[in-house]
């Protein structure tokens, strides 16, 4: 005890409370690095996921876009199964002729487990030759994005509900719907 009456720190468990709570500190960085770079490489599957549909769909590529879904999916509204997506897709292909989809970042939510995800975005099919604006500096801002072509097309948006199967992620849930308008919102 020391004249004050508290007990006495000596030089080296201060080094070694420093030395372990640098140590601690280093492994919650690094489990944080490992589980946001997780969750980003998740995310960038899923985009890409997203955008090779996109490819898919401008293609006419109906075996291709199956082939990001599950056995199970089913498409809303009217609980559509596999069988009845297929033959919908190829009557507006044929309505649509060549095409272009156009859309911005699509935004992305994964559960806390990492197992399933969410995925929302607005866009817009043009047939190809059709005047389209320029969006690519607005591909980073979805709201600003969405204004610009709300003045020249048909807004869909389109909300999928995917589960990551074998570590890869796969689309078990679409919701297509007409958008809203903005001036009317």
């Amino acid at each position: 005890m020391t004249d004050s009456g508290t007990a006495p720190v000596s030089r080296f468990s201060g080094l070694l409370g420093r030395a372990l709570l640098a140590r601690v500190l280093g492994i919650l960085v690094a489990v944080q690095i490992a589980f946001g770079c997780e969750k980003s490489d998740d995310e960038r599957q899923i985009r890409t996921l997203v955008e090779n549909g996109v490819l898919a769909a401008e293609k006419h590529g109906i075996s291709d876009l199956m082939g990001l879904t599950t056995k199970e999916f089913v498409a809303l509204p009217g609980h559509k199964n596999r069988r009845e997506v297929k033959g919908m897709l190829f009557i507006a292909f044929r309505k649509y002729g060549k095409l272009t989809i156009e859309m911005p970042r699509p935004t992305v939510n994964i559960d806390k487990s990492g197992k399933y995800a969410e995925v929302d975005t607005p866009f817009v099919i043009v047939r190809k030759g059709s005047p389209i604006p320029d969006l690519a500096d607005l591909y980073n801002d979805p709201e600003s994005w969405t204004k610009g072509v709300d003045k020249m097309a048909d807004l869909y948006d389109l909300h999928l509900w995917l589960i990551k199967k074998d570590n890869k992620w796969v689309v078990r849930q679409a919701r297509l719907s007409g958008f809203n308008r903005l001036e009317d919102l």
